[in-house]
């Protein structure tokens, strides 16, 4: 009777690690579709669908849910609703001015410790980058251009700088390459086609300072445009 309670304590212990293992995938699924893009800033979303569209149990897409409200890509409003967070212009420019702080001293520290292997990966992301760019390849594009970030921010080689700055980027990624008009989204794709080209060569080169600038240079360009705009 006893090796029977122990099986069904590890039984128990199992389906737990099943059902978290569940919940991750639907926070993954979940949070990548918001940084993309493909769930917009005040999309509304509902546990019950989340949980038939995935097949889940309602309970794993709450603890999905909960997660991403607890890091702020999510909100819970009255009578229980659930929304993708929309971010003001107050609250872009304060966003993009911490990551001119924060992303400028990473990427300055990822040009003197960045890998060969690292800097081919960025090489493959904007070779992938080159197909014509249209409004529907907005949020592939936002993922790659997300992978390429990660790659080099990544090389920092600093665990909490890498989160915060990481943890930034997400929150602001849904609001680029945005624009509503077809021209402009294509010319904001072809500006940041070329920014990552230029940050890949100064990496490439292993420049800290020029990679920075060319970090700040980008950054300070989308607070004027958001001011502009």
């Amino acid at each position: 009777m006893q090796w029977e309670g122990e099986a069904i304590s590890q039984l128990g212990a199992r389906d737990q690690l099943q059902r978290v293992s569940r919940a991750d995938h639907v926070y993954e699924s979940l949070r990548g579709m918001i940084v993309q893009g493909r769930l917009e800033p005040g999309s509304k979303l509902n546990q019950v669908d989340i949980a038939m569209e995935l097949d889940v149990s309602e309970r794993t897409a709450r603890e999905a849910l909960m997660q991403l409200i607890s890091e702020g890509l999510l909100v819970r409003e009255p009578f229980t609703e659930v929304r993708v967070t929309e971010l003001s212009a107050d609250e872009i420019e304060e966003i993009l001015r911490m990551r001119i702080l924060l992303e400028g001293w990473a990427i300055e520290l990822a040009a003197s410790r960045i890998s060969q292997e690292e800097l081919d990966r960025m090489r493959r992301i904007l070779v992938r980058m080159k197909d014509k760019p249209s409004v529907t390849s907005a949020p592939r594009l936002r993922a790659q251009y997300r992978e390429f970030h990660q790659i080099a921010l990544g090389a920092c080689r600093k665990r909490y700088l890498n989160e915060m700055v990481m943890r930034l980027f997400d929150r602001m990624l849904p609001y680029v390459m945005a624009a509503r008009s077809p021209d402009d989204l294509v010319e904001q794709i072809k500006t940041n086609r070329e920014y990552l080209h230029r940050l890949a060569g100064a990496l490439e080169s292993g420049s800290g300072k020029e990679a920075r600038d060319i970090v700040f240079a980008h950054l300070n360009g989308m607070i004027k445009a958001l001011n502009d705009g």
